[in-house]
């Protein structure tokens, strides 16, 4: 089962806009697996957009202990539901 891992990022924005040299963040956060599943504006009291909210998700890793006790019984219950070829 896929569990997930989200991150939450508050850019100020300029003049209703966000200012262009945060791509270079934005494309480390994708090298890093991190997708942008939500962008919202964001408005403090003036009505005027302050605020750029992003959300992004990126899949867990699984720790090796607990994927290599996953392979161990998926082996295990292969091993068990795959019939015999000894000849009777």
């Amino acid at each position: 089962m896929k569990t997930w891992e989200y991150k939450i990022i508050n850019v100020r924005s300029e003049n209703y806009s966000m200012d262009p040299r945060r791509a270079e963040e934005l494309n480390r956060l994708g090298d890093e697996g991190w997708e942008l599943v939500s962008i919202t504006s964001i408005n403090f009291k003036t009505g005027a957009t302050d605020h750029i909210g992003m959300v992004f998700k990126r899949e867990k890793a699984i720790p090796s202990a607990i994927s290599s006790s996953a392979s161990f019984r998926n082996a295990m219950c292969s091993s068990r539901s795959t019939p015999s070829s000894s000849a009777p």
